[in-house]
Formats: structure tokens, C-alpha cells, sequence
């Protein structure tokens, strides 16, 4: 299990968490959602170990990781797809991808398999990143996240900006990908996309935790949950 304890982060003097705690299983896809600037992605870069805890641990497996940074995190088992995908854009798709296993840990995610995962990659394997289309450049950006073999995968927007049919085959990917064992922490602001996959909700306002539930609980309470994060 990978959580957040009683977590304090902060930008500079200005504070971005107060008192967090949130948990994400194997397996498991955890959404957090709320409106612009409610924290969901410093909750992710604090997760993955790229923003410091001023407050609080961080733990993974029972081990406090507090101390981590995201080289470590990656090591260990933490793999982080930004927003903006970074993906090298003067690589092809299989150079990208034969990047990230520098880093490989022990696990049966390899190119074939994301391969088979995103055949669009495929079938674009050399061609340069800068050449690709959106959804492109983010199936290549979740593949080689991936190909870290994590047992925890943290998703910023990963269908931003995406075509519907894009959309639909991402989430197809996400739920193989929690099926296959790992856990997903998920940031959407198309709200259909968690309501599709999550098996937890965690509402965040203001960087503090404004309502939290499972699927069956967000089923009976989401015009609720809804009215939290559009109001």
C-alpha cells in the first residue's frame, strides 16, 4: 500500500496540503478529483516524491519512504505519467521506450507487452516522438511508465485533450492495467473517465479532503460528490 499520513505540503511559503491522508492499494483505482487548484496533482507529485512532506509520512509496503525521492519512489515501485506526457521528442517510440529499462525493476511488463497494450505503437515504433499525435504521445507515455514495472501508477490527465475514441481506448487500457495488479491513482477532469473506472473517490477543495467513499457509496451520494466539484 502506498499512502499519505497526515500530510502537510507546501509551495515555497504558500501551502498546497493540509493534513492529507489518502491510500492506494495494488489493484486498486483510487480517483481524485475537485476543481482547479484543489491539490489533486501536488497530491500525485507528493505521492511519486517530488514535492517534500513539511508534515505527515509517507509510507509504501510498510516502509516510511518520507525521506524518498522520486528517483528512489521510481525504484522502488512508483511510476508517475505527468500532464504533459515529457516524452524525448527527437527519439522514436522504441528509442523512448528503451529509455525507461534503464531503470527496470523485476516485473512482466516489457515492449511486447505494451505493444500489445497500445498496438498504435506498434505500428509507430519509428517514428520520431515530436511526429505524434496527442493520444499518441500519451499512450508512449504511459507504455514507458510501464516498462518500470510499477506496483503503483500515478495518472495526471491522461486523456486531456484526447479525441472520444482516444478516450474510450485509454480507459480500456487503464482498467487492463489495474487488472493486471497494479494500482492506479487516477486525475481527470472528465469526470466520466473515474466514473468509469474508480473503486475509490477522494473529493478534494482548498488541498484538504472534502468527501471520500467507494464506488457504491459515490453511486448513492454523486449528485453530491458532482456538486463538490463543479460548484
Amino acid at each position: 500500500m502506498l499512502t499519505l499520513e497526515h500530510v502537510d505540503v507546501f509551495y515555497g511559503n504558500a501551502p498546497a496540503l493540509h493534513d492529507l491522508s489518502v491510500a492506494l492499494e495494488p489493484g486498486q483505482i483510487v480517483a481524485l478529483v475537485g476543481r482547479n487548484g484543489a491539490g489533486k496533482s501536488t497530491t500525485l507529485r507528493t505521492l511519486c516524491g517530488l514535492l517534500p512532506c513539511r508534515r505527515g509520512i509517507r509510507m509504501m509496503d510498510g516502509v516510511d519512504v518520507t525521506g524518498f525521492g522520486p528517483e528512489d519512489l521510481n525504484r522502488a515501485g512508483v511510476a508517475f505519467v505527468p500532464e504533459d506526457r515529457q516524452i524525448f521528442p527527437t527519439l522514436t517510440v522504441d528509442e523512448n521506450l528503451r529509455m525507461a529499462q534503464v531503470v527496470r525493476r523485476n516485473g512482466d511488463w516489457t515492449i511486447a507487452r505494451v505493444f500489445e497494450l497500445f498496438p498504435r505503437l506498434a505500428e509507430r515504433r519509428n517514428a520520431l516522438g515530436q511526429s505524434l499525435s496527442g493520444g499518441e504521445q500519451q499512450m508512449l507515455s504511459i507504455a514507458r511508465a510501464l516498462l518500470c514495472c510499477p506496483t503503483y501508477l500515478l495518472l495526471d490527465e491522461p486523456t486531456e485533450g484526447l479525441a472520444p475514441l482516444v478516450v474510450a481506448m485509454m480507459v480500456d487500457a487503464i482498467r487492463e492495467i489495474s487488472n493486471s495488479g497494479v494500482g492506479l491513482a487516477l486525475v481527470e477532469q472528465n469526470f466520466k473517465v473515474p466514473s468509469a473506472l474508480a473503486n475509490r473517490f477522494v473529493v478534494l477543495e482548498s488541498g484538504r479532503i472534502a468527501w471520500e467513499g467507494n464506488k457504491e457509496e459515490f453511486d448513492r451520494k454523486q449528485g453530491e460528490v458532482e456538486s463538490l466539484i463543479t460548484a
